[in-house]
């Protein structure tokens, strides 16, 4: 008679597996090129594109809208997104983000940011969100849009090939759907509409009740909507931004959001203030309820820029206290929000005033420019001086306009994340997911008589074994080194 022993817990090792920690995602995308960790390399072109379909592959172009990419369960390159084209982790084509609506090529090519947000309840299913024009020029207001990323679907035009993943069709025409009358009054009065628009996106992490917060500016009302197992609602309004006028900017920037050390989400949001006698460019910035996504009464702050200092990037130091941003006329600075003091970096950072912001895995603050992205360490305690490396890692990069030739347009962008969030997390979210995610030891073995000893290859090793493992009677196993 035989035993048989099965070595896999997948949600036990979910659990060990967040314990980890592994907050942010392992990739960014930097067309044609990508980090993964701290390595830099080169995005996948397939070695035998065919000629006659070029549209099918990535060909390393550089991004001149926006760009991102997801890792796989193993923090590995899994897709990536580039000016509104999804490619696999193999350089080969997914499908392209379209919408009858846009004028032009139909793409949804993305204005400032471009996010990836994990379905609750499929691990094979990915959110994205991005603002787009009505039409390739400077004279119409962008508009959010989502889309859903099914990679367990086939691929749109060959469905029995090697590729799998489409995008969810909401018609016969549309892959991304216009979300602004979702929200209402999303549609503000501009002063000026030719202007590139201030909207703007952020997402929370998975939260308790297994539910995202998505968070839509319109340019003076900051909207909260809504991702749960059966889909993307509206969920109301989440704070009116104080002093913000609903006048358009001229420039491209991001809005941040991050769970602070008080366990609230602290918010960050470029906007316009206008006055007959003038405008300001500035950043609002609030505390929200963690379990409501309300505004904490008190909370709000105003940092007023100069009329014409073009905010670009913008990023919360890890425990919310503090606010890195950079801004065309004065490169970067840092708001102290607990004292609500503004502080200027002690030397020249002209360089990077067109640069936008990330956290890193490792914790580090990145700024990216020509031929090099550059770090902050330990953002809770700002310190220029010592931990300020002007030339972490080079990079072969170069600033974009997203179709506009307006002189606030030009940035170095980056691949807009959700800070805080465990990017291994949702592969690992019951037990389906684990065992189609897996790096397993062993798919199945059956041993034989006898004695046989395993040794871990690195400490605390976990066994994982995808089908079954056989140990038949009188037969001993001796594990050495294994969790």
């Amino acid at each position: 008679m035989k035993k048989q022993l099965v070595l896999l817990f997948c949600l036990l090792f979910s659990g060990i597996a967040n314990l980890r920690l592994d907050a942010q995602n392992n990739v960014w995308s930097l067309p044609g090129q990508y980090k993964i960790g701290e390595l830099l390399q080169t995005l996948p072109t397939p070695a035998n594109p065919d000629p006659d379909s070029p549209h099918l592959y990535y060909q390393g172009q550089p991004s001149l809208y926006t760009h991102n990419a997801m890792q796989d369960a193993q923090g590995k390159l899994l897709f990536f997104v580039v000016d509104g084209v999804v490619y696999d982790k193999n350089g080969r084509f997914i499908d392209e983000l379209t919408t009858f609506l846009i004028s032009n090529d139909k793409k949804v090519k993305g204005t400032s940011e471009f996010m990836i947000v994990p379905d609750p309840g499929n691990c094979q299913r990915y959110y994205f969100f991005t603002l787009q024009r009505y039409a390739d020029n400077v004279t119409s207001d962008q508009s959010p849009y989502y889309g859903i990323l099914d990679l367990s679907l086939p691929h749109v035009i060959n469905p029995n090939g090697p590729v799998r993943g489409a995008m969810i069709r909401f018609n016969t025409l549309d892959n991304m759907q216009d979300i602004q009358n979702m929200m209402p009054g999303f549609t503000c009065y501009t002063v000026n509409g030719g202007k590139f628009g201030n909207r703007f996106l952020a997402a929370s992490p998975l939260r308790p009740n297994n539910s995202r917060f998505v968070f839509v500016s319109s340019g003076f009302t900051i909207y909260r909507l809504v991702i749960t197992p059966s889909g993307l609602v509206y969920d109301g309004i989440a704070t009116e931004m104080t002093l913000a006028s609903c006048e358009t900017m001229n420039h491209r920037s991001e809005m941040e959001l991050i769970v602070n050390s008080n366990g609230n989400y602290s918010i960050a949001c470029p906007n316009r203030f206008e006055s007959f006698g003038g405008g300001l460019n500035q950043i609002y910035i609030a505390e929200l309820d963690f379990a409501t996504g309300n505004l904490i009464p008190g909370s709000e702050r105003n940092i007023q820029i100069a009329a014409v200092d073009n905010i670009r990037g913008i990023e919360f130091s890890p425990n919310g206290r503090f606010l890195y941003f950079t801004a065309e006329n004065h490169g970067i600075k840092y708001f102290d929000i607990l004292n609500s003091t503004l502080h200027t970096v002690g030397f020249n950072t002209n360089e990077f005033r067109k640069s936008f912001i990330e956290l890193g895995k490792d914790g580090k603050l990145y700024f990216p420019v020509q031929n090099r992205m550059a770090t902050l360490s330990n953002p809770d305690q700002p310190d220029f001086v010592n931990n300020w490396n002007n030339h972490f890692i080079s990079i072969e990069y170069n600033e974009n306009n997203a179709g506009s030739t307006l002189p606030g347009m030009p940035a170095f962008t980056l691949p807009d994340q959700i800070d805080g969030m465990d990017y291994k997390d949702h592969f690992f979210a019951n037990v389906a997911c684990c065992r189609a995610n897996n790096d397993y030891f062993l798919t199945s073995h059956t041993f034989p008589s006898g004695t046989t000893e395993w040794w871990a290859s690195t400490p605390n090793e976990i066994l994982t074994i995808r089908d079954e493992l056989i140990v038949p009677k009188g037969a001993t196993l001796i594990l050495h080194g294994f969790r």
